[in-house]
């Protein structure tokens, strides 16, 4: 019966957190006011001064959910870099509710450790660590994808520029041709030359959009350096592309022959925790001096010290940058 309880009262607060949710939201009311500038300035029913257009007619979403925790967090240095790594992730998510859902992740084990067993409260680091780890993945395949995508995306733009289409044009057949990622990235681009900033500057708000891919800068770099110092554009994308292509193959043949390295740093990370559990569940005398004993918990702390270093330092050495 106590374990339905419990499962009743997480029931209960989960709903008693959505209710909250659902009437404390906030709208920012100057976000739409800025969509809607931007939809007026694209069709030409207002005009915008090229100097003062980043600032003006940036768009941008609401970096909070909800308006009480807007006076907190506004002022610590972290919350930009949150609110950074949500847009690179392609996640539509803002900083408090980020925040909000690592910190109920976080006490879910304390939760179960106060009902069940004490030594559940050491997976509390671990479901602190979901959020984070799962926002870095999605920026690790968003940039992968993006990799893929570009060579394709730069023959599709030299094709473009041979037919005889200008370099606005060719970007606007990208960005209507090509699948996300990498349309929605070329789009910042075609958006920003379309509100009269120039190519230069634009190439340089494409590169914060994605700044941990290399590739896209080099593209940016080709594109500026042609337009200041001339000559053949085409050949220098298909060069370009072919480069990339080569440097992916690459990338594709460390990683597989990283990958048994890779899997023994997993498999030395995870079995140990696992068999602890499982010990402890089949015998708790058996693991008790780990838990209750200052020296078993000192050798506890220890190990798992150990473990985590140990598997920083593998995924270290088997990340080969190329």
């Amino acid at each position: 019966m106590s374990a339905i309880n419990t499962l009743l009262c997480m029931i209960a607060g989960i709903s008693a957190g959505v209710c909250a949710f659902n009437l404390c939201v906030y709208y920012n009311v100057d976000e739409k006011i800025t969509v809607r500038r931007l939809i007026a300035v694209k069709n030409h029913e207002q005009r915008v001064d090229t100097t003062s257009a980043r600032n003006n007619f940036t768009l941008t979403r609401s970096i909070f959910q909800f308006k009480i925790f807007s006076k907190i967090l506004k002022d610590i240095k972290s919350t930009e870099r949150i609110k950074l790594l949500l847009e690179r992730a392609d996640i539509p998510w803002q900083v408090d509710t980020f925040i909000i859902l690592s910190a109920i992740l976080g006490l879910i084990p304390l939760i179960l450790a106060l009902f069940f067993s004490p030594v559940i409260a050491i997976l509390c680091p671990v479901a602190l660590a979901i959020n984070p780890l799962y926002v870095r993945y999605r920026i690790k395949k968003k940039n992968l994808l993006f990799t893929q995508q570009l060579p394709d995306a730069l023959d599709l733009l030299c094709n473009a520029l041979r037919a005889g289409h200008s370099l606005f044009s060719a970007l606007g057949i990208i960005v209507k041709e090509m699948p996300n990622p990498i349309s929605k990235i070329f789009k910042i681009l075609t958006d920003e030359i379309a509100l009269g900033i120039d190519v230069k500057d634009a190439m340089k708000s494409l590169q914060e959009a994605m700044p941990e891919s290399v590739d896209l800068r080099f593209f940016t770099t080709v594109v500026i350096l042609q337009r200041e110092i001339g000559g053949n554009l085409i050949k220098l994308l298909e060069v370009l592309s072919s480069t990339i292509r080569e440097r992916f193959k690459m990338i594709g043949q460390l990683k597989a022959q990283t990958m048994q390295a890779r899997l023994s740093g997993i498999i030395v990370s995870v079995i140990p925790p696992i068999i602890g559990v499982i010990l402890y569940l089949m015998s708790p005398s058996y693991m008790s001096y780990l838990i209750n004993h200052p020296w078993g918990k000192i050798a506890l702390g220890v190990s798992i010290v150990l473990m985590i270093a140990g598997y920083a330092i593998i995924n270290k050495i088997t990340d080969i940058d190329v």
